[in-house]
């Protein structure tokens, strides 16, 4: 008899980690699809380790205190971005 799969603790979303963005430079953002990687790794970038991780079945975070920009445009550090640009030309 198979164990039941055990629920998984969750990011905050307002803690200074779970706030950060991207660095486009560690193994995880390198790995990632918007970086220009094959995303085999699945990691968050090594700067938005979350702090303060949500135990299984505890309430998440108010809404305004999540990371993320209103309207969920997409974060890119200006170093990053040029390089790619670069990159694509």
């Amino acid at each position: 008899s198979a164990a039941a799969p055990r629920a998984k603790a969750r990011r905050c979303g307002a803690c200074a980690g779970c706030r950060a963005v991207d660095c486009g430079v560690c193994r995880y953002c390198l790995d990632k699809t918007k970086f220009g990687g094959d995303n085999k790794l699945r990691r968050a970038c090594e700067d938005r380790a979350c702090l303060a991780m949500i135990a299984p079945g505890a309430a998440p975070a108010p809404r305004d205190q999540r990371d993320g920009p209103p309207g969920g445009a997409l974060l890119v550090p200006e170093s990053v971005a040029s390089a790619a640009v670069a990159a694509a030309a």
